[in-house]
């Protein structure tokens, strides 16, 4: 020490004392091989920390706080039964990956989350199941560094695990790892972060994995020694709901519905408030926007026309704050108060290919039925949205007890309701434009429904009907 060279204490493989500053040394070289393959199956895209997270929405500053406190207590188990798994789901455009971004975000600084993935029918790295595993795991082994040596020998000792099935893979991965560690002498069970985010389950392409990671889920909950949550987040899809609603899932989840007992119209409003506020405020055409605008009745109209979905609203605040448009001018064409400049000018756009990927997912031999209900829903009867669904069943001579196989693929944008003898009562769009989207052809192409087609084959339908009860008299 007197000849001015640092001194060095050496505290076993990890831990090093230089002169007067403390080293913690991680030794990764024995697990670098298997834990870089690992890297390479990864689709970052899908962490919420990814590159491309600042296109991934959040919620606005001063919205969703009631169902953000809900799942933050949730979370930290703050309510009496703290079930591990939680459904958050809402229907097309709710705001369900808003909350979920907001929530991996708010964990990740906090130090609770362990990993997050989000599927996208838009993006090709993250629109199957391939990634979903090797991408939670090597998020945890990033979390956790005792993890990751863990993680990476398990890949070492089978070559061929990417190519074997979710269950192998998340109990190889996940589940033994953690197995592992925890039952090391000294182990805290609230040492390691435990909150595992997986949105956008609808999203994934093919409904059967869909299925299939929810059984894993649930069954890798049940074996793991550590109090793992997981949050999943989806449209409420037929099948999904399914196995929500039956035993082992039933039993370990807890649900959140984004519905209207949250008051999403109040928060709705503040964003397009803030948003317009911010278009008079920095928009090159600013000087010239009256300082009223846009005024009491277009807010209450757009707020209206959201229906409770927030993808209308960053749909429309997108399209008027253009910066080669005059503000004023795009919200008029939004509210329909003078015609779009040309055919390539599609306000909607971003609705109508979610509309356009929902109507996709209808069986090809249900698809003239299903146009058929909705067209005589929406211009067969006196009252709009809302429709006696047992009468538009008799007029097309289908049977009621098959409505859950006709529209079970449009529950993200339709609801239904029966009465308590389980004959069907109503018929709702749960998204007012809807009506616009298969109203107008340049927007819906193949779905649209025309007006007057439709009342003359209600015509047809309702000659057809007194035919055949002349014949049975």
């Amino acid at each position: 020490m007197s000849n001015g060279t640092p001194s060095q204490f050496q505290f076993g493989g990890d831990v090093a004392i230089m002169g007067g500053s403390f080293h913690h040394q991680t030794s990764i070289s024995a697990i670098e091989p298997g834990f870089e393959r690992l890297q390479k199956r990864v689709a970052a895209s899908a962490m919420h920390d990814s590159g491309e997270s600042f296109e991934k929405p959040k919620c606005h500053e001063n919205t969703r706080v009631a169902v953000l406190a809900q799942l933050t207590d949730w979370i930290l188990g703050s309510i009496e039964q703290d079930k591990p798994i939680m459904w958050l789901y809402g229907d097309a455009g709710a705001g369900k990956s808003a909350i979920v971004q907001t929530l991996a975000l708010r964990f990740s600084s906090a130090g609770h989350l362990l990993a997050s993935f989000a599927f996208s029918r838009n993006d090709a790295t993250r629109a199957t199941h391939t990634p979903l595993v090797p991408t939670i795991a090597y998020q945890i082994g990033t979390a956790v560094p005792d993890l990751r040596s863990l993680i990476g020998a398990a890949v070492e000792r089978d070559p061929m695990l990417f190519e074997k099935s979710l269950e192998v893979q998340f109990t190889a991965l996940v589940i033994k790892p953690i197995n592992d560690l925890s039952s090391r002498p000294g182990f805290v069970p609230n040492s390691i972060p435990y909150l595992i985010i997986i949105d956008g389950l609808d999203e994934c392409s093919d409904p059967r994995i869909q299925i299939r990671v929810l059984e894993v889920v649930s069954d890798a909950i049940q074996q793991c020694s550590v109090h793992l949550k997981v949050l999943i987040a989806s449209r409420p899809q037929v099948d999904i709901k399914g196995l929500f609603d039956y035993d082992p899932l039933d039993l370990l989840s807890t649900r959140l519905a984004l519905d209207g007992s949250f008051k999403p119209d109040n928060d709705i409003r503040l964003v397009f408030v803030e948003a317009f506020r911010e278009i008079k405020a920095k928009h090159r055409c600013k000087r010239s926007i009256p300082s009223s605008w846009p005024g009491e009745n277009p807010l209450r109209q757009l707020v209206s026309r959201a229906s409770g979905q927030f993808i209308y609203v960053s749909t429309v605040v997108e399209y008027v704050s253009s910066p080669r448009h005059h503000p004023v001018e795009r919200l008029n064409i939004i509210l329909g108060i003078q015609p779009r400049h040309s055919d390539r000018d599609l306000p909607f756009s971003r609705l109508d290919a979610i509309y356009t990927y929902i109507f996709y997912a209808i069986p090809e031999e249900n698809i003239e039925v299903v146009l058929n209900i909705l067209a005589f829903n929406m211009y067969g009867f006196r009252k709009p949205y809302v429709k006696d669904l047992d009468l538009v069943f008799s007029v097309l001579s289908l049977d009621v007890s098959k409505v859950e196989l006709y529209l079970g693929d449009l529950s993200a944008v339709l609801k239904w309701t029966t009465f308590s003898s389980g004959k069907l009562r109503e018929l709702h769009f749960t998204h007012a434009s809807l009506y616009d989207f298969l109203s107008d052809k340049g927007r819906s192409r193949q779905f649209h429904i025309d007006k007057p087609t439709c009342l003359s084959k209600l015509a047809c339908f309702c000659l057809d009907r007194l035919k055949q009860r002349q014949k049975t008299r």
